[in-house]
């Protein structure tokens, strides 16, 4: 009994720390000067990615790293929600 007391807190905890952690990742895109131009469109997608998937800054940076380029080779200065969306889908897959 007095063990699964104790699996119940850890399960507690464990559940509190991953609400915490989304909710740091989710703030994080404030926090990040963007060196690349963005539509507003862009700028949206951008903000519903980083809470659904919990990016945090280094991948925030890093996929608009990969956006550009791909905007770069359409000629575009640019972000636009279709190069971020490529983008995305580059994700590592955890």
């Amino acid at each position: 009994e007095q063990i699964k007391k104790m699996q119940a807190i850890i399960k507690q905890c464990r559940t509190d720390l991953t609400i915490e952690t989304r909710r740091i990742r989710a703030s994080s895109l404030g926090k990040v000067e963007l060196p690349y131009k963005l539509t507003k469109d862009c700028q949206s997608l951008l903000e519903t990615a980083v809470s659904k998937m919990y990016l945090d800054q280094q991948e925030i940076l890093s996929m608009l790293s990969i956006a550009s380029t791909i905007a770069k080779l359409d000629n575009i200065i640019e972000i636009r929600p279709s190069h971020l969306a490529e983008a995305l889908q580059y994700r590592e897959k955890l």
